[in-house]
This record gives C-alpha cells, structure tokens and sequence, in this order.
C-alpha cells in the first residue's frame, strides 16, 4: 500500500494523471529484446489504471520465424496473466530476414503460463487486425505504438478496401488515427538503428507517406534508462510471465527502456517529463554498400521545423525518476493478484 502510494504521488508530480484514457494498438517485435514485454506489463498496470485502452496487439516479428513462432502464445499468457484473454493478437506473414532469431524468453513463458493458442491455429495477418480494429473505432480517436519494425505499417497504408472498410489503407489511418507513436531512429542525428533497418523499404515508404501527427522517441533516450530488475526481485520467474522474460533474456537485471519510454509517452502524453522538438523525419537514406547477406543499414534525416507534424521527444527529468516510474508501473501486480 505504501509503494502504491509512492507511485500515485510520483506520477502526479510529473503531470502524468489524464482524465481520458488513451485508444492503443500495440505493434511489437516481440522476443527480440525483452523491453517489449516490459511494455506490454506496463500497458496492463495502466488499463488497471483506467489510463489506456488496448485495442490489440500486432506483431513485426514475422510467424515464418522462431520468434514469430512463439510470441503470439507468449504475449497470450502474459495478457491472461493480467487477466485479459480477449485482446486480439496478429502477426506479420512475410519474409524474416534476420538470421539470429532465437528468442531468449518467447518458448519458456508460453510453456510455463496459460494462453490460448495451439500449433496450426490461424492468426490473423497484422494488417488486416488494424483494418478490423481501426474501422470500429471513432474518427482521430486511436494511437499506434510501434516498438519493432515498420513493416505492418506499409501494409496498411497500402492496403486497399475489404470487408472492414471501404476506405484505402492510407484514409483510413488519416481518419481513425490521432498520433503514432514510433520507437525507431535516433535525434536529431540520425544512425544506423535496430528498428528502422530490419525492413528498411518499409521505413522508408512509412517515414514519406504517413499522414497524421507522429512522435519519435530515439535511441538514444531510452540507451542509459535501465528497468526491469525490479521484476525479479519481487516475484520468482514462476510467478510473473514480465518476470520470466527478464530473467531468460538478462538473467534478471535490468535492461536498457527504449520501448517502455515510448509506452509511457503513448499513454500518458509529454506532462513534465518529455520535451518535443517539432520537425520532420523527412526521408530514410538507405545505405549503398551493404553486402549480400549483411543486414541492411540506413539512417532517418531530421529537420528541425517548428511548424512540423513530427516531433521527438527528449527527458525533463532525471533519469533515476524516469527509472522508478517505470519499474514500479511494470511491476505492479494484475487487479486480481
């Protein structure tokens, strides 16, 4: 109770209680480190919370990989750890191209934990999951969070009418979609960045066409905020799915938060903690001398502009303060613990 009380007082301190709850589709390369799942338990504290509302989940990891294989059963247990078995979950159907792909985390929690998939289930393709999701909901009223590879994203917006809705891939994202949320690049100099290389053509083709307002949180802003140790120091791996995963994929100890800060921004918004530099991510310079079979590399170009629709964002606080808001709100145990 104390703790709790601890929290409550922190995140009021930095402006982060908001009476509307923010509208989230999550889009991860789940298993590829282990910060998206120290998103998605920080998404969950804050639906007990009465702060988010997440609508699905769709993943970047592609299911013709390991990982892919086994973060829809992984991302199941811990939604239902929480106690939340219907939030819809959909996955990338294309080409993987990475090479070391062997998930840290993914396999041990969806054998250890309850979830709902069984080998051979359909899932459904993750752009078409936006299509379905996004049709439903009111105009400008939804936030995409991006923590993994733009991918998706391309399909959507070049996605054509179906049976959700009449409109093209790039309308309907023009008029459900209120902000996107990109954890990808690096400000205000670019580099040559997880995220944004995997699938560089879709970065690109994303970076030019997107058509709402888009907030960037970099490499650097989430490089030297480390969370997560906290997890296994208050439940054993057995216990917590959040748990298990940090202690495969870093023997427990903490572990760099680019995708939590980005988490924590789309629920809560800038409050005192965040400063947005407005500009445009104006193109991805793909770089020309990679060799086959070498991951791509490229770098995102920022213009700074204060009249710009993009902005990225950068820490108004200490990092220690940073540290403690995340841990405690990953953390936090499920409302039925």
């Amino acid at each position: 109770m104390r703790r709790f009380l601890f929290l409550t007082l922190l995140l009021f301190c930095f402006g982060f209680l908001q009476a509307q709850p923010s509208k989230i589709i999550f889009d991860t390369d789940f298993a590829l480190d282990v910060d998206d799942a120290g998103s998605l338990a920080l998404l969950h504290t804050c639906m007990n919370r009465h702060e988010c509302e997440l609508l699905g989940i769709v993943v970047s990891s592609s299911l013709n990989s390991y990982d892919g294989k086994w973060a829809v059963p992984a991302i199941d247990a811990i939604n239902q750890w929480y106690g939340r078995k219907n939030i819809p979950i959909g996955i990338f159907k294309g080409v993987n191209p990475i090479k070391d792909d062997s998930s840290h985390y993914t396999r041990q929690v969806q054998a250890a934990f309850p979830h709902s998939y069984k080998p051979g289930d359909t899932i459904m393709e993750a752009y078409k999951l936006y299509r379905k999701i996004l049709a439903s909901q009111p105009d400008r009223s939804v936030k995409i969070l991006t923590v993994g590879f733009l991918n998706n994203l391309e399909l959507l917006l070049k996605s054509g009418p179906d049976e959700f809705s009449s409109l093209t891939g790039s309308k309907l994202v023009k008029q459900k979609v209120n902000e996107w949320i990109c954890m990808g690049g690096s400000y205000p100099a670019g580099i040559d960045e997880f995220n944004f290389n995997i699938y560089p053509q879709s970065t690109k083709y994303v970076l030019s066409h997107w058509p709402t307002m888009a907030t960037f949180i970099g490499f650097e802003l989430g490089e030297n905020v480390l969370t997560g140790g906290i997890l296994n120091e208050r439940y054993k791996k057995e216990e917590n799915p959040v748990a298990m995963s940090f202690y495969y994929y870093c023997q427990g100890k903490n572990r760099c938060s680019w995708d939590e800060i980005a988490t924590l921004y789309a629920i809560k918004g800038v409050g005192k903690t965040f400063l947005g530099t407005h500009g445009w991510n104006t193109e991805f310079r793909i770089a020309e001398n990679d060799k086959p079979g070498e991951r791509p590399h490229g770098k995102n170009v920022w213009m700074k502009d204060k009249a710009g629709n993009h902005q990225y964002l950068k820490l108004q606080i200490p990092i220690r303060d940073l540290e403690q808001i995340l841990d405690l709100l990953m953390a936090a145990p499920p409302a039925t613990y």
